[in-house]
């Protein structure tokens, strides 16, 4: 059973990696990227794939589900990743500020050799550990950068439509 649940999540984390990649190729580069489970650990734990981004402090969520699911319908991102199993967030929220402070602890913190960490993720009942983070890039850009980013993976978006 547990070599069953290492395959699927070696399943995900290829398909994470694959829709960081088509995301990055239509012009979306998110803060963060990386997959959590919803509730407690377990065989029936829930995965989500959460994405921090600027993007929602300056659009809002709602633009950004709206183009994901575009993109989905397009073929422009894995089939296995369904926009529904996606969370967005901003990066001033208590969950980015959870994935850097893990990101900071496994960097700085000596681990035993068999040492697996857990980080829970905000109030969400959220837990990671630090091998599902598939990217992290903390970002200064600003106001206008980030807009002007968004209009640029909206007309990738619009074209694949087209």
């Amino acid at each position: 059973m547990a070599e069953r649940a290492v395959i699927e999540m070696e399943r995900k984390l290829k398909a994470g990696r694959e829709y960081a990649a088509a995301l990055k190729k239509l012009g979306f580069n998110p803060n963060a990227l990386l997959w959590a489970g919803v509730g407690r650990e377990g065989p029936d734990s829930r995965m989500e794939l959460l994405i921090v981004t600027n993007w929602i402090d300056d659009v809002g969520p709602k633009a950004i589900y709206d183009l994901l699911f575009e993109a989905y319908d397009a073929s422009a991102t894995p089939k296995e990743i369904d926009p529904f199993i996606v969370s967005l967030f901003s990066p001033h929220t208590q969950v980015a500020a959870d994935i850097r402070g893990a990101l900071y602890t496994v960097r700085t913190e000596p681990l035993r050799e068999d040492a697996r960490p857990m980080f829970i993720l905000g109030m969400m009942d959220y837990f990671t550990i630090p091998d599902w983070i598939i990217s992290y890039r903390p970002s200064k850009s600003s106001h206008f950068d980030d807009l002007r980013r968004f209009h640029a993976f909206q007309n990738n978006v619009a074209k694949l439509a087209a």
